[in-house]
């Protein structure tokens, strides 16, 4: 099976997948972004649901980078950054995204 391809690459928020065994852990990616509070606090806002993707989607290199062929358990982190400029109130938050590289297999 050629995972040259991320569009193989699986990815899951359970630490398991339905249909596979996992063979391996081959260990632990992590990408991340900087968000504008109002991207994060603004509700109607789809800026902070494409981060999301877009961090997930970047996990896909790593599986690539360590011959996995998917992420598992992936998870997400939305942290408050001090602001740069207090009085003006630019607040920032980091968006971090982690997930278990394996390599999986149907039975």
């Amino acid at each position: 099976e050629g995972m040259e391809d991320s569009r193989n690459i699986i990815l899951s928020t359970m630490p398991h997948l339905d249909g596979y065994i996992i063979d391996r852990y081959l260990g632990v990616a992590s990408e991340h972004a900087f968000l504008n509070a109002e991207q994060v606090e603004d509700e109607v806002s789809t800026a902070i649901n494409s981060s999301y993707d877009e961090l997930a989607q970047k996990l896909k290199g790593h599986a690539l980078h360590n011959k996995a062929n998917a992420v598992v358990g992936i998870n997400y982190q939305l942290t408050p950054m001090p602001a740069e400029n207090p009085t003006l109130g630019h607040y920032r938050y980091k968006l971090t995204c982690t997930g278990n590289l394996v390599w999986a297999h149907r039975p």
